[in-house]
């Protein structure tokens, strides 16, 4: 994920809001990420957020931004889009 001269990746994932909860975007994207699947992940979105206030608070605020840090991670989710940072 990480460059030779250590810039910062970025990695963007979108999602449809209709069918998909952040939540579960975030996941996803992490074990996209990793090269598995959300359910071999070894760790807990709970650990690092409340993910059913963030899913909550997604649907009644269009336009509103998540961030947080998680497994190493810098992690900003929006209605439609999830980006994962690593410098």
């Amino acid at each position: 994920m990480v460059g030779t001269d250590g810039e910062v990746v970025t990695v963007n994932r979108t999602y449809d809001a209709a069918n998909r909860r952040p939540s579960a975007a975030v996941v996803g994207a992490l074990a996209d990420v990793k090269n598995t699947t959300p359910a071999a992940l070894s760790l807990s979105l709970h650990d690092y957020v409340d993910a059913d206030s963030m899913d909550r608070f997604l649907a009644r605020n269009r336009g509103a931004r998540v961030s947080f840090s998680m497994d190493g991670y810098s992690v900003t989710v929006t209605g439609d889009e999830v980006v994962l940072s690593i410098a």
